[in-house]
């Protein structure tokens, strides 16, 4: 009788989360048709053409042919400053935007929301000249920086990352631009650690108004709130081993909530991790790729991570 009841019980458990995931699998496709390419990204995106060049491309959208560099660092180009390009090739034009600061909003939360870290709001607010330890001034505009990602070796410093681009720069944007990648990336001190890529902030680097708006709106202020509950909600599912209802939740977030990119992203990397505690690789990797197509710099830690999870993200970046 209790063999009976056991395997009833089961096979309830089982129907639970087969329509748990059909209902998981529909928000999923829901949410990444509704989804709009993120207007806070820092960079323009630019097909080539047939014939042309790094430093004419450069010459359009900055105004300064030198400025290529940047476009082919952000582009992954090697080597930097390489003038021919391959046709069709989509390239990124970093740039640096302006923000209006809104009531609740504090550099903390900017640098979280828009630049991948917390601390990151600190630098934003030392290149505007205000106060990072006071609240930012309501309705005030602020430059925040456009990133590129440049690979460093261990042992390698800011000053070998900074001298790349000293072709361009005065003496006083290189000084402050290795500054910047010591605060931006975390480092005690001028040397890196580990092997890696790093973000390179440009504050300095800006496409022309006529080519991208230079006042992004910013997502709704509840927003963040939503997200935090959300977060607590999905992060309760997954150590229950709840990951269908972690699926479901997190898909809910990310299709109610008018979302920054860094705050989408976190709420995709959820629903990767739940899909492949379920063993759904398929839409794992969808979910990894939203991820990524809103920080395109995530990085996760392998001492916190699944490897398997590690696996799915390694599999669709390297696509």
């Amino acid at each position: 009788m209790r063999r009976t009841g056991d395997i009833g019980r089961s096979l309830g458990r089982s129907i639970f989360v087969r329509r748990s995931i059909q209902a998981a699998v529909a928000l999923l496709a829901v949410v990444m048709v509704a989804a709009p390419a993120s207007v806070w990204a820092a960079a323009v995106r630019h097909r080539n053409s047939k014939g042309q060049t790094l430093s004419g491309i450069a010459a359009y959208y900055y105004g300064n042919a030198r400025f290529g560099l940047f476009i082919a660092a952000a582009s992954g180009l090697a080597p930097f400053g390489h003038d021919s390009l391959e046709t069709g090739k989509v390239l990124s034009i970093p740039t640096a935007w302006t923000y209006r600061i809104r009531r609740g909003d504090l550099w903390g939360s900017l640098g979280a929301a828009y630049l991948g870290g917390a601390r990151r709001g600190l630098v934003v607010a030392r290149h505007n000249g205000k106060d990072p330890k006071r609240v930012p001034p309501v309705g005030h505009l602020i430059v925040m920086p456009g990133i590129v990602h440049v690979r460093v070796r261990r042992g390698s410093s800011v000053v070998d990352v900074a001298r790349t681009f000293r072709s361009i720069l005065s003496r006083k944007q290189l000084i402050a631009l290795m500054l910047d990648i010591k605060h931006f990336n975390g480092l005690r001190s001028r040397r890196f650690p580990k092997s890696g890529l790093i973000d390179v902030p440009l504050f300095f680097v800006r496409v022309r108004p006529r080519l991208m708006a230079t006042e992004l709106v910013p997502p709704d202020p509840a927003a963040a709130l939503r997200v935090r509950r959300v977060n607590r909600q999905v992060r309760r599912f997954l150590h229950s081993g709840e990951f269908a209802k972690a699926a479901s939740a997190a898909l809910r977030g990310l299709a109610d909530a008018e979302l920054a990119p860094g705050q989408g992203s976190t709420l995709y990397v959820f629903v990767t991790t739940a899909f492949v505690a379920l063993e759904q690789w398929h839409l794992a990797k969808a979910a990894a790729r939203q991820a990524l197509r809103l920080n395109p710099s995530l990085s996760l830690d392998p001492k916190r991570m699944s490897p398997k999870i590690l696996r799915v993200f390694h599999s669709v970046r390297g696509k």
